[in-house]
């Protein structure tokens, strides 16, 4: 039997997951931002929305056993399949969403292709739940109201909520800590990312109760699934407060430009080695033209007196000819033609 507490929790939760959903849907087309996170959004919340039906009927069924006219056999296994198969599909498809709502402020490169190949591994990962949950609970005849799941499939199931829920908490984090976000922004897109441990934490309580199937476990998917749905929608409503109260932008064009400038940022280029050979080649040039200058300026009797010794005509017949036209072209390499030969004459 469910108490009437647990009736209206479950209810409050759903409808606050779908009232949610709907603003970031009417949202989002309203300002032509539509995309493949709404996508997913929009299919989370059908799904959460069928749990939410058919747990009505569910309650309406016991309404009805308690009134002496129970539903047959098939009809309440037909009711806990859907509902069990439904928050499988709700679960993995808010994750899917959470996924691209990173890739909408990931520039192009090798983050933005592994969170896209994160997204195609949940898919993968919510097929391969719904296709083993199916197979369990259809060839288990036993039971009536309750799939009593394997020990096997409640630990890889809370393993894969585990990792997943960590890499959607990693890879944002990690990335926003290399932006110039401002500080707020910054620390309330973090805060919006970190929820997603909240609903890992509810796996895990539901791996511990779901051991023991009993009234807790069943509040316990059920919050878990409409909350999920409501997480992955809480970038965009943060999104919209922040406009409406702060400065009038948008919260996550402002991350996305903020996250593109800085991967574009050039980094710094180390030093190439040709620029110290051509310091070398300027000083062994200038070197040459200095001592070819010194030598003319001997040559013509304004030099030392050390090199004047002798015999001037002696001197004047052995020194080698450096007038400016036989200064070699390497030597005024570098240097203007007026440069050149002021230097040398």
């Amino acid at each position: 039997m469910m108490p009437p507490s647990f009736i209206a929790t479950v209810t409050v939760f759903h409808s606050l997951a779908l009232v949610v959903t709907t603003f970031r849907l009417y949202h989002r087309r309203r300002r032509k931002q539509s995309s493949w996170d709404d996508f997913w959004a929009l299919a989370a919340v059908c799904f959460d929305t069928v749990v939410l039906v058919f747990f009505l009927v569910r309650v309406r069924n016991n309404d009805r056993t308690r009134a002496g006219h129970p539903p047959s056999r098939a009809t309440a296994r037909t009711n806990y399949f859907v509902i069990g198969l439904a928050v499988t599909a709700a679960l993995w498809s808010a994750r899917i969403s959470i996924a691209c709502s990173i890739l909408r402020i990931l520039p192009p490169g090798p983050t933005r292709s592994l969170v896209f190949r994160m997204a195609g591994l949940f898919g993968l990962v919510g097929l391969f739940g719904l296709s083993a949950k199916s197979w369990i609970c259809a060839h288990d005849t036993s039971w009536s109201t309750d799939c009593p799941l394997t020990r096997a499939y409640i630990i890889s199931k809370l393993s894969m909520d585990i990792m997943a829920d960590a890499g959607l908490v990693a890879v944002p984090l990690t990335l926003l800590r290399h932006t110039s976000l401002p500080k707020g922004p910054r620390y309330m897109i973090r805060a919006v990312f970190a929820t997603t441990i909240f609903t890992a934490s509810i796996g895990v309580l539901r791996t511990v109760y779901g051991l023991h199937p009993n009234v807790t476990t069943a509040l316990i998917v059920h919050i878990e699934s409409a909350v999920t749905v409501m997480l992955c929608n809480l970038l965009v409503v943060v999104t919209f407060i922040y406009r409406q109260i702060c400065t009038g932008g948008d919260l996550d064009d402002e991350t996305a430009a903020y996250v593109i400038s800085a991967s574009q940022q050039p980094r710094p280029r180390p030093r190439a080695m040709g620029v110290s050979f051509a310091s070398f080649s300027k000083i062994c040039l200038t070197t040459r033209l200095t001592t070819i200058s010194y030598l003319l300026t001997t040559r013509s009797g304004r030099g030392s007196s050390v090199f004047r010794e002798g015999d001037s005509s002696a001197n004047d017949h052995d020194a080698p000819d450096l007038s400016p036209a036989m200064v070699p072209r390497e030597a005024t390499l570098g240097l203007s033609s007026d440069d050149a030969v002021r230097t040398v004459s």
